[in-house]
Formats: structure tokens, sequence, C-alpha cells
């Protein structure tokens, strides 16, 4: 097909064979753009029904390789003591997600990367993690994973009761 000019745009543009092509190059650009996502989901599912967590290691654990060369999760040994203390302070001690946040800055919790103190949601996002009590749900399926634990199900389990009674409405809602 030879170069579009200017002055022949408009014809080029509704010539058949040139609306042919472009809808086939359509297509076939669909067709490579779905099928990875779809390798990358069933990669993903493969690797959970295995009890492995299928994305990188959140706060407490840390990406390793185990012996048999895969890529495994394994408890971070600074940070895993700090996630059960912050699970032991809500149940145990009665603390607040606030005074709890002070706790292991204190402490020394930091964020993944190291750089900055953990912020309160990320307090609130790991109490609220199944993950560290040793089961993970991935695309709405709960899977029992092959890692270590950082704490027992029966804390877990302690502090989902605790979150629960401490929720209070959203008062908006209630006013409308």
């Amino acid at each position: 097909m030879k170069p579009i000019k200017r002055n022949e745009e408009q014809i080029a543009l509704t010539n058949p064979d040139y609306i042919f092509q472009q809808r086939i190059c359509e297509v076939i650009a669909k067709f490579y753009s779905g099928s990875p996502a779809k390798e990358i989901v069933k990669g993903q599912i493969a690797k959970s029904e295995q009890g492995m967590y299928p994305s990188y290691a959140p706060l407490g654990y840390l990406n390793t390789i185990g012996p048999d060369g895969k890529k495994i999760m394994t408890p971070d040994p600074v940070r895993a003591p700090l996630i059960r203390k912050i699970f032991e302070w809500y149940v145990y001690d009665n603390k607040s997600t606030l005074e709890i946040r002070r706790l292991a800055c204190k402490n020394g919790l930091k964020s993944k990367r190291g750089k900055s103190s953990v912020g309160l949601k990320t307090i609130e996002s790991i109490l609220h993690r199944h993950l560290y009590a040793g089961y993970f749900y991935w695309k709405g399926v709960r899977y029992n994973g092959t890692y270590e634990p950082i704490i027992s199900i029966e804390l877990f389990n302690q502090a989902q009761v605790l979150l629960a009674k401490s929720t209070v409405p959203d008062q908006t809602s209630a006013n409308s």
C-alpha cells in the first residue's frame, strides 16, 4: 500500500481494503493482549492450589528461594515478630490501632521498603489479613498456605471478633 498523502487521507480511510486491514489488526491486537493476561491468571491459580501465595510477600514476610529452587515466602526475622506483636497488642492488651501504630513504630517497624514508618491503614490492613494465620484468598477461593504462619488461627479469629465489635456503622447512611 502506498503512503497516504494529506489530500488522499479521506479516500484511504473510506477504502474498503484499508478498513478491512485495520479491522484485522484490531482483532489480532485484542487476541494478543488478552492471551498473556489469561495465562498469568492460570499461573496464579496453579500456584495458589499448591499453597504458595501468588504475589509479592506482604510486610512480615520475604520472598526467598526454597531448597527446590522455587520462590517461597518465609517470615522476615525482623518484621515477623512485630507483626505477631501487633495482633497480641490488639487482642491481649486491648490496644487501639492508633496505640499499636505508635508501639510498632517505636519498636522499629518500617514499611516494606524500609524507608518510612507504617501508617494507621497498614496496621488496620495487617489485622484483617488472613495470610498471617496461614491461609489466603485468591480470586475468591480460600487456599491453605504452605508457608510458615506468623500467628495462630485462634489469635487471628480473636482479632476478627474484636474488629467486628469495634466497627461503627456509617452515620451518614443512617440519616439518609
